[in-house]
């Protein structure tokens, strides 16, 4: 494949993904897994990089054509049917079809196409066998196989990884590859017991160290499992997990109204007997504070600001979602609310010396671009709060990995915008353009100045927020940072134990 476009690949297969991630939250996820696998084992198998990156990118969008499949067929996974057979067998050729429309993709159009073919001719959609498969082809089999089978199907069909690996041994030679069906199960194996010893050959594959010396974590496929378990639940609405209190979204579309009147604000305000007490609070804090002590909702409005008013209780709403009885994670929910307070307010302050506009709504950006860590830990919470066998480390870690793709999906059952959704999708990058949305830019930036005040996880420290790509991109120098990082702690300071 002709990198000499690479800038452009990457934002290709960004816009592809996120249309993956439109028709289904998680599908992306097993994409992604796939992708990543496959390209570790690509370079275990010392393949060189131009084949290792094709089989990459092959991985990331071999199931693309389900967008075009009704999702109640695309996502039912057993008692399948005749009819519903077929119609899925066709998703290899839709995938091609997606792809051959950009010639920066032509070299990936084979590898999707017969990703599903079995050695001995049994597969699909052609039916070709041994050789005629191309080698991308059938490492990628392998790797979706493995990943549907002990990660994306439901918890009650899911098999173990050693179930797994015996099974493609006994498959070897007629649904997978002999050869390399031996190699994939010593990968494997290799990568659970030294993960070194399972990235031979890949250059950089060993852990870094975050920027501050912090090491995340590894996840594990036991705690990946979990974190998939809870998704998939969450998919089919079999968990409650909490929302935004109902006078949010009565505020905002009042609001939309220009001739709504502090009267009608303080009566909506008032239906919640908790924010409305906070509200008053927070109009009698120092950043507020007047000659009259404030006593009712209607006298706290004017004294805020209308707009402002929104953003408070937004904020006062989002905080229950922090909330927590399971005493192991209290901290790590503290932590993750000042993170999303803070960065709610660098991305304010952001907007106004930047001169972006709409500098409520970056304030609410900010605030729900890590909602899908609170929500996966709340939900984990809940669900394990008896089980102390479990390491917290590594399910803090598997939720990192999902929390982006959950964020958006929480946003839009939620019912806001596809511009908001996007942030939790895409705030985290880790690649931008100059033409990438400044809402994207300034939400990464924003939450680096949190981080590296101090205001999130130690393992999501950020060492300097002016040498970032977004902060680049965006125009923001050390000097606009450094004023807005004094700004914020005035800030969090004035609100600490109001909100």
């Amino acid at each position: 494949m002709d990198n000499s476009n690479g800038t452009n690949l990457k934002d290709l297969i960004r816009t592809l993904l996120f249309e993956i991630e439109k028709n289904d939250p998680f599908m992306r996820n097993h994409a992604e897994r796939v992708a990543a696998t496959g390209l570790r084992f690509a370079k275990w198998l010392e393949l060189d990089r131009q084949e290792a990156n094709l089989i990459y990118i092959s991985g990331l969008l071999h199931d693309i054509g389900y967008i075009f499949i009704p999702p109640n067929i695309a996502q039912k996974r057993e008692q399948l049917t005749e009819d519903v057979t077929e119609i899925i067998k066709r998703h290899p050729l839709i995938s091609e079809k997606i792809v051959s429309k950009y010639p920066i993709l032509k070299d990936t159009m084979p590898i999707i196409r017969y990703h599903h073919e079995s050695v001995d001719g049994s597969g699909y959609p052609d039916g070709i066998k041994g050789e005629e498969i191309p080698l991308g082809a059938k490492i990628l089999n392998l790797v979706n196989w493995f990943d549907t089978m002990t990660i994306t199907r439901s918890q009650s069909s899911r098999i173990s990884r050693e179930n797994a690996l015996a099974d493609i041994e006994k498959m070897a030679g007629t649904k997978f590859d002999k050869g390399l069906s031996g190699k994939f199960i010593s990968f494997i194996r290799a990568s659970e017991s030294s993960p070194a010893e399972g990235a031979k050959g890949t250059e950089g594959s060993e852990d870094k160290d975050t920027p501050l010396g912090v090491r995340r974590q590894e996840a594990t496929h036991i705690s990946r499992d979990i974190i998939q378990d809870i998704i998939a639940k969450f998919k089919k609405d079999e968990i409650d997990l909490p929302v935004l209190s109902k006078v949010v979204h009565e505020i905002q579309d009042t609001m939309n109204n220009p001739a709504t009147t502090v009267d009608q604000l303080a009566l909506i305000i008032e239906r919640d007997a908790v924010i409305s007490v906070r509200l008053i609070a927070v109009a009698n804090s120092v950043i507020y504070r007047g000659t009259d002590k404030i006593l009712t909702v209607k006298d706290a409005i004017p004294r805020i600001g209308v707009k402002e008013t929104h953003s408070i209780i937004t904020t006062i709403s989002s905080k229950s979602i922090y909330e927590t009885g399971d005493k192991r994670f209290k901290k790590i929910m503290e932590k993750l609310w000042l993170h999303s307070l803070a960065s709610g307010y660098a991305a304010r302050n952001l907007s106004m010396a930047l001169k972006l506009g709409e500098i409520e709504k970056f304030y609410f950006m900010g605030l729900v671009h890590d909602i899908g860590k609170a929500l996966l830990l709340k939900a984990f919470s809940d669900m394990y709060s008896k089980d102390n066998t479990l390491d917290i480390g590594e399910i803090m870690a598997a939720i990192h990995e999902a929390h982006t793709s959950f964020g958006g999906a929480i946003l839009r059952k939620w019912g806001y915008s596809e511009t908001l959704v996007r942030i939790p999708l895409l705030h985290e990058g880790p690649d931008f353009r100059p033409d990438t949305d400044r809402e994207i830019l300034t939400v990464n930036l924003a939450s680096c100045i949190a981080n590296n005040m101090a205001y999130g996880l130690e393992e999501d420290s950020c060492d300097d927020p002016s040498k970032i790509q977004s902060a680049r991109l965006l125009d923001a120098g050390l000097g606009m940072i450094e004023d807005i990082m004094e700004e914020v702690k005035t800030l969090m300071d004035g609100v600490s134990g109001v909100l």
